[in-house]
Order: C-alpha cells, then sequence, then structure tokens
C-alpha cells in the first residue's frame, strides 16, 4: 500500500525545529560525557549515541514513507529491498551500543560501513538528479528535504567514527 510522501519546506521554520534537535543532541551529549569527568572520546560517543537514537526514532515513526524513499537514496537498499526494513532497527540499536559502550569495534566498523555507504549513495543521487524534494524519516515533525537532513546525519557520524576510529590507534 503506497502512502502519501511528505513535501519537503526548506524554509527557516523547519530549519529551526531541525537545529533545536541538533542542540537538544548535543546538550544530552554534553550533560552525559561530564557526569563523572569530560573526554572528549566519550563526548563524541554520547553524541554518536544519541544521534542515532533520535534519527533512527524517527525513521520508525515515519516507517511507512522511508521503505518508499530510502530506497532512492542508498546503494543497498536499492539491491537489498529488506535492507530498508532493517536499517531504522540496526541504527538505533547502534544507538544503544554507544551509549551503554558495548562492542567498540563491532559497533564502529557497522557504523562505519553503514553512514559511509549511505552517504556515498547520497552524494552520487545529488550529483546526477539534484536535491530532493521529497522528505521521509523527519516527515511527521520536521518538513526538510531528505537529502539536506541524511546528508547531515551521514556525514557528522561518519566523520565523527572516523575520528573514534583513528583515535584508536594513536
Amino acid at each position: 500500500m503506497a502512502h502519501t510522501i511528505i513535501k519537503a519546506q526548506s524554509n527557516k521554520r523547519e530549519y529551526r525545529k531541525f537545529l533545536a534537535v541538533l542542540v537538544f543532541i548535543f546538550f544530552a551529549a554534553t550533560l552525559m560525557s561530564t557526569l563523572i569527568a569530560f573526554r572528549w572520546e566519550d563526548w563524541i560517543r554520547w553524541f554518536i549515541g544519541s544521534s542515532l537514537l533520535v534519527f533512527g526514532g524517527f525513521k520508525l515513526i515515519s516507517f511507512d514513507s522511508f521503505l518508499q524513499v530510502f530506497p532512492r537514496y542508498d546503494p543497498l537498499a536499492a539491491r537489498f529491498a529488506w535492507y530498508s526494513y532493517v536499517y531504522p532497527i540496526i541504527e538505533v540499536l547502534l544507538g544503544v551500543f554507544f551509549i551503554l559502550e558495548i562492542a567498540t569495534g563491532l559497533r564502529l566498523v557497522i557504523a562505519l560501513v553503514m553512514f559511509g555507504i549511505s552517504l556515498l549513495g547520497l552524494i552520487t543521487n545529488l550529483d546526477r538528479q539534484g536535491p530532493s524534494t521529497q522528505n521521509t524519516w523527519l516527515g511527521h515533525f520536521l518538513k526538510l528535504p531528505m537529502s539536506t537532513a541524511l546528508l547531515f546525519e551521514d556525514a557528522i557520524i561518519t566523520f565523527l567514527v572516523v575520528v573514534l576510529i583513528v583515535a584508536s590507534f594513536i
């Protein structure tokens, strides 16, 4: 059954709401990483974990829309239909793993592969087709273009995961 995809609105109000979500995640990560003693690695871990929980939750809330649009951006979802179904669940579980500091190496590798592939697919798609006016996983709360929200999420998480991987070798 096809569901209506909510059209994006690139206006100041939607970007302010998106910024408010990011500020909330930033402050949550800062608070949780300073409870005992501040360590930048813990801040990154809390930021990634909180982001994955929040954005994965948005995807689950708008799950039908997510299933329709995600394969257009992610190469794995385009090739394997089941991947769209498990992606938000894996994202939420990864968030829990980051927050609880479980399976460090495994969670870093999974996050790097998931978000790195998604980022490359999104960049390729944007290069070919330009920004989308369709929205998916933030559709009921934020009406930003999916390309804007996904680009930010994939880029920041991929970057922070790479920072943690490099830091583990130093």
